[in-house]
């Protein structure tokens, strides 16, 4: 009859909600939005960083408009897994196959912005 729900003990286990098509699109409107609108980056030397690898920085407002290619060539170059540290007990290593890069919490910035 109904058999019992068995816990996932696969920690490569995915579902996969968007397509391909889907990832892409999502991809290159979110380059489009980094270009032309911009991101706030309140750290002074990650805007020296940016400035100096292409992008179009207002110091006041604090905004980056970074041009799709150079975020392309900073992902490029992403390590395939990274550790965000916390303290020893908490720290969160990134798992390969997740991208690069996505991980938007406060204190991260200065890591990702390195890579450029």
């Amino acid at each position: 009859m109904n058999e019992p729900i068995h816990s996932i003990k696969d920690p490569a286990f995915r579902v996969d909600v968007l397509s391909r098509e889907d990832i892409e699109r999502i991809h290159a409107d979110t380059l489009d939005v980094i270009e032309s609108v911009g991101v706030k980056f309140p750290l002074p030397e990650a805007l020296d960083i940016l400035a100096a690898n292409g992008a179009s920085v207002d110091r006041d407002t604090c905004i980056a408009r970074i041009p799709a290619a150079v975020v392309e060539n900073a992902l490029k170059s992403a390590p395939p897994t990274y550790t965000l540290a916390d303290r020893p007990e908490s720290d969160y290593r990134r798992p390969p196959g997740n991208p690069a890069g996505r991980h938007y919490q406060e204190g991260c910035w200065n890591r990702m912005v390195r890579l450029l």
